[in-house]
C-alpha cells in the first residue's frame, strides 16, 4: 500500500467515526457469516477489522449465522459449531442462526418469521445498553493503526503534511486536532 491509500482510507474512516457520533455512538456490531461453510482466514480477519482494529473490542458483537434453512432446527447449527468458531478466535457475546429467505412458494416462510424475531429481538437487547462512544480520541487511534497497517515500519515524513491537509480540507477536522494525530 502507498500514501494514498493511507490517506483515503483515512477519509473513510473520519466519515464513519462522524456519522456514528452523530448517531450516539456504537451499540453493537452484526457479524454476519454463511452457516454451511467452513471458516475462512478472511472470516477471521475481517472480524478482527471490525471488532479489535476499528471498535477496540469495546463494542459488542453478534454472530448472525444464516443460510440455515434446510435445518431442521436452525439453533443447532451453533451448538455443532461453535467450538471450531471460538478457535478463530471469534467470540460473540451472542448469536443467531437464522435464514434470510422465504423459498419458492413460501416453503421456509415459518423459519423466516422465526429468524425475523431473533434478529429484532437481538437489536432491541443492544439499543438499550450503552452505546460505545466514539470521539477524536477514537479517530486518533484508529488513524495510528491505519498507518501501521497501510504503510508499515514507514515512517510518515513528507507525508505528514499530506495526510495534515487530507484532514483539514477533506475531512474538515479543526487544525489543531489534526495536528495531534500520529
Amino acid at each position: 500500500m502507498n500514501d494514498k491509500s493511507y490517506l483515503d482510507a483515512l477519509v473513510k474512516a473520519h466519515k464513519l467515526v462522524t456519522s456514528l457520533q452523530n448517531q450516539g455512538g456504537v451499540h453493537g456490531l452484526l457479524f454476519c457469516i454463511k452457516g454451511g461453510n467452513r471458516i475462512l482466514d478472511s472470516t477471521q480477519q475481517n472480524y478482527r477489522l471490525f471488532h479489535e482494529f476499528l471498535c477496540q473490542k469495546k463494542v459488542p458483537l453478534a454472530l448472525v449465522i444464516t443460510n440455515l434453512e434446510n435445518e431442521e432446527n436452525m439453533d443447532d447449527w451453533w451448538t455443532n459449531n461453535q467450538r471450531d468458531i471460538k478457535e478463530y478466535g471469534i467470540d460473540p457475546v451472542t448469536q443467531v442462526c437464522i435464514t434470510t429467505i422465504k423459498g419458492l412458494r413460501n416453503v421456509y416462510e415459518d423459519k423466516y418469521l422465526e429468524s425475523r424475531k431473533k434478529v429484532c429481538d437481538m437489536l432491541a437487547t443492544f439499543g438499550r445498553g450503552d452505546a460505545c462512544s466514539v470521539d477524536i480520541n477514537w479517530f486518533a487511534r484508529m488513524c495510528n493503526r491505519l498507518r501501521h497497517f497501510f504503510i508499515p515500519g514507514k515512517a510518515l515524513g513528507k507525508s505528514r503534511e499530506k495526510m495534515l491537509q487530507t484532514l483539514t480540507k477533506r475531512c474538515k477536522l479543526p487544525k489543531q486536532d489534526a495536528m495531534q494525530l500520529p
